[in-house]
């Protein structure tokens, strides 16, 4: 039942931010293609491919998987675009930063491979799963950074 819940979730999901990528504006067009050369390289997938996978976020789940890792790739670029931007500002910060992101991402990953795992088994949905779950503590984080102060992130 649980399962069934969050695989309509992340169908919603996915199905919302196709829609909210499909508005894209003039100005974000240079972050959308660099999104999607990430995806291309990452995924070793031709363009015509990705572009297909991606035209309709709900179409089956393989196109779930492949926006869910849109996302994520989104996410992860915003982060580390405020971490670039702090670190300009404070130089001296780096090696504090590095060491506590590098900490926070093996907690990270970890916790979402257990999560997923818990949840799904070994079953085909347990990598989208995992995505979602990164992605979402991605975004948790950076909403946090823009709050801290210092040398934290």
């Amino acid at each position: 039942m649980i399962r069934n819940i969050l695989a309509a979730l992340m169908l919603c999901i996915a199905a919302c931010a196709s829609a909210e990528n499909a508005q894209i504006k003039p100005e974000a067009n240079d972050e959308h293609e660099a999104i999607f050369a990430e995806l291309a390289h990452r995924s070793a997938l031709p363009r015509n491919e990705l572009e297909s996978l991606l035209a309709d976020c709900g179409a089956n789940q393989q196109s779930i998987y492949f926006c869910a890792w849109r996302d994520q790739i989104t996410a992860e670029r915003k982060l580390d675009s405020m971490l670039t931007a702090k670190l300009d500002k404070m130089p001296r910060c780096k090696k504090a930063i590095d060491g506590e992101l590098a900490r926070w991402k093996k907690q990270r990953d970890s916790g979402c491979e257990k999560s997923a795992t818990r949840d799904y088994g070994e079953g085909s949905l347990k990598a989208t799963a995992q995505i979602a779950c990164v992605t979402a503590e991605i975004e948790k984080r950076a909403r946090q950074a823009t709050h801290s102060s210092g040398c934290g992130f």
